[in-house]
């Protein structure tokens, strides 16, 4: 009888729903609301097992199809901020889903209605050419802020306005960092970027941005570059090759992407970049 009972409370706990609420006030937005394409908005959410099984996965779906956030962990309960950018669509609808360990779920709706556009055009460099550590045609130091190429001891003087440098190496192949990179054992003599007193670190998404090239190509406004923002990126764009688009984000905080236009041999070769990046 005992061991009955037992497995009875068991099976009752695996039919008991998760519960989940959002936060209110501030800076977040829990309900229906208007604002400008481009826009971030922050949404709470708190969630709890309600005596049911763990909880195993959070999700913000919009529009029944695109995946916002997928977070997974196992607990018995979350407590978690998400930043979400309203989307082209006029009326776009989030479903923030809440799930546990026997897919049980539950879900909250929100509607975001289109009201203007927050997007800014952008910065637009349509070709810089970098050279290798061994090239004599072309430097290998960059800065964003104006595209200008520098060479070794150009750059080792205007330490504070490189943000891009090129090499290659065996481990890296064709690659792009910065001074904060950590890039050592590449540049020879005293003002190679180890010994530098300023040491901007540009990051680079993880991996290769899969957007098509034309979607660089015709991108007038930062709508792209805010779609593919990232978190703890690598200080390297490592294997670099033709037509790929790397995510970039500054010293100074600003996002952007970067289209390989060509890539040409190894220590004294040369790549071909585009630059689209926020104002």
């Amino acid at each position: 009888m005992l061991a009955f009972i037992s497995c009875s409370k068991d099976e009752s706990n695996n039919n008991i729903l998760p519960a989940i609420s959002l936060k209110t006030g501030g800076i977040y937005v829990s309900s229906d609301t208007a604002i400008a394409e481009g826009l971030q908005i922050t949404i709470g959410i708190k969630a709890f097992a309600n005596n049911g099984e763990n909880l195993t996965n959070l999700l913000i779906i919009s529009n029944d199809s695109i995946r916002l956030f997928d977070y997974g962990f196992n607990a018995i309960s979350i407590d978690k901020d998400v930043l979400i950018n309203k989307n082209s669509d006029s009326i776009q609808h989030l479903a923030i889903i809440i799930r546990n360990s026997k897919g049980l779920s539950s879900t909250l709706n929100i509607k975001l209605t289109k009201n203007g556009s927050a997007y800014k055009s952008v910065i637009y460099f349509p070709e810089i050419t970098l050279g290798a550590q061994n090239n004599i045609a072309f430097g290998s130091f960059a800065s964003l802020a104006n595209a200008q190429v520098y060479v070794l001891n150009n750059a080792y003087q205007n330490q504070q306005l490189i943000d891009l440098l090129y090499y290659y190496n065996s481990i890296d192949f064709n690659a792009l960092g910065s001074p904060g990179a950590n890039v050592t054992g590449i540049y020879s003599g005293s003002n190679a970027p180890e010994y530098w007193t300023v040491k901007n670190t540009t990051y680079f998404s993880r991996n290769i941005i899969n957007v098509p090239v034309a979607s660089f190509d015709y991108a007038i406004n930062d709508s792209l570059i805010i779609a593919n923002t990232f978190v703890n990126g690598g200080r390297k764009a490592k294997s670099l090759a033709t037509n790929q688009i790397w995510a970039f984000q500054t010293q100074s905080g600003k996002f952007g992407l970067i289209k390989v236009i060509q890539v040409d041999g190894q220590e004294s070769g040369s790549v071909k970049i585009a630059v689209k990046m926020q104002q």
